[in-house]
């Protein structure tokens, strides 16, 4: 997959493992990752250390998408960056987590 700077995306056993900090200058490169993905799509966010609303917008769109078409997304192993972010908009009950 992609890396830059700040991000990194690494296809693991069909398992997107995201990386670095998903802000206004990566989360393009994220959701261009996401909707190249056909069925069920699975992400782990262990590694990310940073994200802002635009990360949030990525996921987001991705899980709608995604919903549209009768597939799944699951965000696997949130960091405590992700995890806190989503207890503060409450998105942990929209999306999918494991």
């Amino acid at each position: 997959m992609e890396e830059t700077d700040d991000l990194q995306l690494n296809d693991v056993d069909g398992v997107i493992q995201v990386s670095g900090e998903i802000d206004a200058s990566t989360a393009g490169q994220l959701s261009e990752a996401l909707a190249e993905r056909e069925g069920d799509v699975v992400i782990d966010v262990a590694g990310v250390s940073f994200i802002d609303s635009s990360g949030i917008r990525a996921l987001i769109s991705a899980q709608q998408a995604l919903e549209a078409q009768s597939s799944t997304m699951t965000i696997r192993n949130p960091s405590p960056a992700v995890l806190r972010l989503f207890q503060l908009s409450s998105l942990e009950e929209f999306f999918n987590l494991a």
